[in-house]
């Protein structure tokens, strides 16, 4: 080999070595940055979750609302109302008065 060739071979492998640091440190800046946003995903799913778990009890509970809500709408349609109860009840009175 000539001393060129071992020039060359020096050049191309320290540019590769370069290049390649460039690219792990590019990696390494990649990954912390991917780790950053997980952490901030998880963090936001968790307040989503909670969110939800709380809007879920809130549902329940005006479920529950409602149901009571229909049951005494059910009991006031069986209860006979004063009114009919008092117009049904007065005997009917024939003829004119005066």
């Amino acid at each position: 080999m000539n001393p060129l060739t071992y020039i060359e071979k020096w050049i191309s492998e320290h540019g590769s070595a370069a290049t390649l640091r460039d690219h792990v440190a590019l990696l390494k800046s990649q990954m912390d940055a991917s780790k950053s946003e997980v952490s901030r995903l998880e963090t936001s799913l968790k307040n989503a979750e909670a969110e939800r778990d709380g809007f879920k009890a809130q549902a329940e509970k005006l479920q529950a609302q409602l149901d009571d809500a229909r049951k005494q709408i059910e009991q006031f349609k069986q209860e006979p109302t004063v009114a009919a109860v008092s117009w049904g009840s007065q005997p009917r009175i024939k003829g004119r008065m005066g």
